[in-house]
């Protein structure tokens, strides 16, 4: 399927590679940017499978499972990007907003966010991200 979709859509965009320096500092400057519209097939392929998407993520945080190491520490209230976590009674509570990115979970540093029920996974992320860039990136305090 993705063969066929990059043979019909025509130039695919650069590499990650050689995107870098640009993404490094639209991230660094809080750029906002829109989805990459190049390629016709691709994007209305995309627009559909997100859609479809976007109706299966809403609400799968309901199954979110958390373990009794939580401190209440509020990283992943702050972390969130679509703020769908808050704190009630010192606790996370989801909202019905999950998109599903995990970034509540990866950024836990009591590893106490389990999904859909399941125990916590260990923690990976790109060692040269701070939590601290995140939250700056998505407007809410460090």
């Amino acid at each position: 399927m993705i063969a066929l979709v990059r043979r019909w859509s025509g130039k695919l965009f650069p590499t990650t590679e050689e995107r870098l320096p640009e993404i490094v500092e639209a991230v660094r400057t809080g750029k906002k940017h829109g989805p990459e519209r190049n390629a016709p097939i691709g994007t209305l392929l995309g627009n559909f499978f997100h859609w479809q998407a976007q109706k299966a993520f809403a609400g799968m945080d309901k199954g979110d499972k958390l373990h009794e190491v939580c401190q209440g520490c509020g990283t992943c209230t702050r972390i969130c990007p679509r703020g769908n976590v808050t704190l009630e009674a010192g606790k996370p509570s989801w909202h019905r907003d999950c998109r599903f990115c995990g970034a509540c979970a990866t950024w836990c540093a009591r590893n106490a966010i389990g999904f859909n029920g399941m125990p916590a996974l260990p923690r990976a992320h790109n060692p040269q991200v701070r939590a601290a860039d995140l939250n700056r990136v998505h407007g809410t305090p460090a």
